[in-house]
């Protein structure tokens, strides 16, 4: 069952890496790795919405969706075959450039990777299932949606679902029943692919835009520590949502620092169907998604005036898709969010609400990333220790990375103050989650913002 739904994954993959190579306007033979991987995670948010809307207009034929994709697949390789045109010979010789890039770091991460890799499905194995919030949410509903493609729709609405946060987007259960529905059966083997992707695609995300912002040697140190968090195994062979989440989130940062970057409008498009697609996964993807479309819109118009403003208009039509389904799915839901059905009147009043939040948030915050002891504290004094002057291009960057960390703890701040569930209950099962949602956005600003073991190197060099 593992061949067969990393089998069914991969027409979701190819089509998404094809309209990658396609769309960008860099070289193909450049930042290949960073090319995959963005390709996969846009094919993967791909196949849920186009699924999503497929479910609705063909719920008789749900297997029969992969033709569409097949479909998709030919057009854009087409159009990229087109857009090569006479440059094959350029793109031939990629295979001894890639050979020549393979630097003792990048070699160490590849290693890093594949004993991760090894792990994370040795883990996932021991407990096919997944955590709690696993079978009760997320394959609970693509179970509803396997067994009902008639009547999908209401099987979501059912009591028995609505127990479970019934209004949470459908990126993972539109992606794995899609699998299921082509294999012909329900398996534990897709959630554990589709969350092993998600996971090991994470550090991948740092290493290559480090390698891409930096160099090779703070990448791997970024790699090391995303590793090394406890949490990222945790939540990963958890099959929660928490990772494919994070890793939309920090995919839709990563493109707008190369908007801003290159100057490409091609870039903002998929920085703003990331966005969206971390609405579509959960509904604290809705607070990310606000406040990466705020954020990018400020400093685009701080920076580049009135040459910004074609980076928005292709940040708008980023999120069209995405964000459509999102509204389909919320206004078409029976059952409305349980933070809707109360006044937040007297939780906003209680002054002892606002002090408990934040004791468990700063004692969180000190064990970031799920560590027993406060490296939160260690970041800190390192980042101090090896700081590096801030230059006009990463000025932007910090300031968008730490600014966005702050603006969002401060939404789940406020998600806190007025939860109607028990505050200490809330607090004690999601807010690990939520913050390791932030932890590799906060490796990424950590590496941008300290010296690279190359600077340290060239530094006695320069003093000579």
């Amino acid at each position: 069952m593992i061949l067969k739904s990393v089998f069914m994954l991969s027409p979701a993959f190819l089509l998404g890496i094809i309209f990658v190579f396609w769309f960008l306007p860099t070289n193909v033979n450049k930042n290949i790795l960073f090319k995959l991987i963005l390709g996969a995670m846009v094919g993967s948010g791909l196949r849920s919405v186009l699924f999503f809307f497929w479910m609705f207009v063909f719920p008789e034929q749900p297997a029969m969706y992969v033709w569409f994709e097949i479909f998709l697949i030919i057009i854009f390789l087409i159009l990229f075959i087109k857009k090569v045109g006479q440059g094959w010979k350029s793109i031939w010789p990629f295979k001894l450039n890639c050979i020549k890039a393979l630097d003792i770091y990048t070699i160490a991460f590849f290693v890093l990777l594949l004993i991760n890799t090894i792990a994370f499905f040795a883990f996932s194995f021991m407990k096919p299932m997944g955590n709690f919030d696993a079978y009760a949410i997320w394959e609970f509903k693509a179970k509803m949606i396997f067994l009902n493609p008639h009547d999908w729709q209401n099987a979501l609405n059912h009591p028995a679902v609505a127990f479970f946060h019934p209004d949470y987007p459908l990126l993972i259960p539109m992606l794995v029943s899609n699998v299921w529905f082509m294999i012909g059966e329900i398996t534990t083997r897709t959630p554990i692919i589709v969350a092993g992707f998600y996971t090991l695609a994470l550090p991948v995300l740092i290493f290559t835009s480090l390698r891409y912002f930096r160099d090779s040697s703070q990448a791997l140190l970024g790699s090391i520590l995303l590793f090394g968090a406890p949490y990222l195994f945790h939540f990963g062979t958890g099959q929660t949502a928490e990772l494919p989440l994070a890793g939309n989130v920090l995919t839709a940062i990563i493109l707008i620092f190369l908007a801003w970057h290159s100057k490409q409008w091609q870039f903002a498009f998929l920085g703003g169907l990331m966005a969206g697609f971390a609405a579509w996964t959960k509904n604290e993807g809705l607070l990310y998604f606000l406040v990466l479309s705020i954020g990018f819109v400020f400093i685009s118009l701080a920076r580049f005036k009135r040459k910004g403003i074609r980076q928005l208009a292709a940040w708008l039509a980023g999120i069209c898709l995405p964000l459509f389904a999102v509204l389909v799915f919320k206004f078409g839901h029976e059952t409305t969010s349980e933070y809707l059905s109360v006044s937040p009147i007297d939780f906003i009043l209680d002054f002892d609400r606002y002090g408990l939040i934040v004791k468990e948030m700063v004692l969180q915050l000190l064990k970031w990333g799920g560590w027993a002891q406060p490296w939160l504290l260690f970041y800190i004094i390192y980042a101090v220790l090896m700081r590096r002057l801030v230059n006009d291009t990463n000025k932007w960057q910090l300031r968008f990375v730490f600014g966005f960390i702050v603006v969002i703890l401060a939404g789940f701040f406020f998600i806190y103050l007025i939860t109607p569930y028990p505050l200490m209950w809330q607090l004690t099962y999601s807010l690990d989650r939520l913050l390791f949602q932030l932890f590799p956005v906060f490796i990424l600003g950590i590496m941008l913002y300290t010296k690279s073991i190359h600077e340290i190197r060239k530094q006695p060099e320069q003093s000579d």
